[in-house]
C-alpha cells in the first residue's frame, strides 16, 4: 500500500469543495446586490481565524482555509 501525500490530497478537496460552491458564486456575481453580506464575511473571518489558530503553517495546512477565505472575501466582486 502507498502512502497518499496530504498535500495532493488537500488539493483535491480544496478543488472539489470551490467547484461545489461555483453555483452559489456564480448567482453572487452576477446580483451582487441580491447576495447578504451576513454570509461571506463570517466565512471569510472564520477561515481567517483558522490559519491563525494553527500551530504549524504549511502549505498543506493553509491551503483549504485560505481558498474558503478568499472565495468568501467580499473584496472579490
Amino acid at each position: 500500500m502507498h502512502p497518499i501525500d496530504p498535500l495532493w490530497t488537500v488539493s483535491v478537496l480544496t478543488t472539489i469543495d470551490l467547484l461545489g460552491s461555483g453555483p452559489t458564486f456564480r448567482s453572487a456575481w452576477r446580483n451582487p446586490h441580491e447576495e447578504r453580506m451576513g454570509f461571506y464575511a463570517p466565512a471569510t473571518l472564520r477561515n481567517g481565524l483558522v490559519i491563525l489558530a494553527l500551530e504549524h503553517h504549511s502549505l498543506t495546512t493553509v491551503l483549504f482555509p485560505a481558498a474558503g477565505a478568499a472565495a468568501a472575501s467580499p473584496s472579490w466582486r
